[in-house]
């Protein structure tokens, strides 16, 4: 793989409790983990999904209103840098490429 090519490959975990919390595995550029189907983490078991749920009422306005911005600030850095926007443009046409296949 060029070293200029950007490789994403990620996997949901979702909890099996009713708290319903999950977390995202992510792994770049040709790491050949497969992480396991379900993962013991901090004493909870939790399956891999293929859509995380995420109950955005529970968080709180304050928290959501921070990660809106943040996100939106690294969106602009991204967008504003022409070798980074370049990189992201080459990525979401590799995906539409992927869906476009199935």
């Amino acid at each position: 793989m060029p070293k200029d090519d950007f490789e994403v490959r990620s996997y949901a975990y979702q909890c099996t409790d009713e708290s319903g919390e999950g977390f995202v595995l992510a792994y770049f550029n040709g790491n050949p983990e497969v992480p396991d189907d379900t993962i013991l983490r901090n004493g909870k078991t939790y399956r891999r999904v293929e859509h995380l749920k995420v109950d955005y009422d529970s968080i709180p306005v304050h928290q959501r209103n921070a990660l809106a911005e943040m996100t939106l600030d690294l969106t602009r850095q991204v967008m504003n840098d022409p070798e980074l926007r370049a990189k992201c443009d080459q990525f979401v046409e590799s995906v539409k490429h992927r869906k476009r296949k199935k």
